[in-house]
């Protein structure tokens, strides 16, 4: 997943370069917000956009945390049957 992440990413080529089936991707990985975070706080230093990306990331965090545990109660459920 993260080899897959790394091209829609931004991570080689600039969004623009890339197919659009591949640019549409780059808003829904939370690879774009971890890279952007990186040359943010490494070229311009702007903690405003570098807190949009944390938050952003966070996000993914949450909902990815609920959906482990929203599956892994269905597993429970359905070993107990």
């Amino acid at each position: 997943m993260l080899v897959f992440q790394f091209t829609p990413s931004a991570g080689t080529f600039p969004v623009e370069l890339l197919p659009t089936t591949l640019q549409r991707l780059n808003y829904v990985l939370p690879m774009t917000y971890t890279l952007q975070g990186f040359r943010t706080l490494i070229s311009t230093g702007d903690y405003e956009i570098l807190l949009q990306d944390i938050l952003r990331l966070m996000v993914f965090l949450v909902v990815s945390l609920l959906l482990t545990k929203l599956v892994l109660s269905i597993h429970k459920r359905r070993l107990k049957v």
